[in-house]
């Protein structure tokens, strides 16, 4: 992969960008709560379906058994929940909460 001065060149562009993003939606967005649920959907979805599948994927990648393809569809489907959840944030942000009807 990278050498190991590309690799740490590539984590500190990474920690500015985030840090960076991080700062302007906290400038810019007024409401904590939607600030909150960004991280959450972000957050949630990151620690409890994508990393720990990944990590179990990559880790024995040679022993491909049902645990394994458990894992990738665990890993697939944190990758298809975390845009919808995304979206959801997003859409509230902008139309503000649902009417009951």
């Amino acid at each position: 992969f990278l050498e190991r001065r590309e690799d740490r060149i590539l984590r500190r562009v990474l920690t500015v960008c985030i840090l960076a993003g991080t700062g302007t939606l906290a400038i810019l967005i007024k409401d904590l709560g939607i600030t909150l649920a960004f991280v959450g959907a972000v957050g949630s979805n990151t620690v409890v379906l994508i990393m720990p599948a990944f990590l179990f994927v990559r880790m024995y990648r040679e022993q491909r058994g049902f645990v394994w393809y458990a894992a990738v569809f665990v890993f697939c489907l944190g990758c298809a929940i975390l845009p919808v959840c995304l979206f959801a944030v997003i859409r509230k942000a902008l139309l503000g909460p649902a009417v009951a009807r």
